[in-house]
């Protein structure tokens, strides 16, 4: 897997001075607001959903906001790499379940769950249905 690794001391004032030219144009060249708005960004601490919280000795909201998004392109990859080879993992997948310690572990993995669901208090649905498998499969 690759690994991107860019310093934040490198990153930050990049990034800083992009925010200040885009807001300072935007509020007709206000430096000491865009300077503010600015600071709070970097240093306003935030909990796990990007929300303020003074208590917080977490990220701040510029930390959190780039974790996210890379944390969303990540996924989309991951997501890509999984579509190409859905054919090689049901295949891995089938031969898995096929052999005997696979259809072992499913059927025990079956009934713990049959069980812990049949002792809840809620009451418990079943349903199960049987479809003739094709030649291909």
């Amino acid at each position: 897997m690759m690994s991107l690794s860019i310093s934040k001391e490198m990153l930050t004032p990049v990034i800083e001075q992009q925010v200040k030219a885009m807001m300072a144009t935007i509020l007709g060249g206000q430096e000491q607001i865009v300077d503010t708005i600015i600071k709070r960004i970097l240093e306003t601490k935030v909990d796990s959903n990007g929300r303020p919280n003074s208590y917080s000795d977490g990220k701040t909201y510029f930390e959190w906001l780039l974790k996210d998004e890379i944390t969303k392109v990540v996924k989309e990859l991951i997501a890509e790499e999984m579509k190409s080879k859905v054919s090689n993992i049901k295949k891995a997948i089938k031969k898995q379940i096929q052999s005997e310690t696979g259809a072992t572990v499913i059927a025990d993995a079956l009934l713990n769950g049959l069980n812990k669901t049949c002792e809840n208090s809620w009451r418990s649905t079943f349903k199960i249905e049987l479809q003739q498998m094709k030649e291909d499969e």
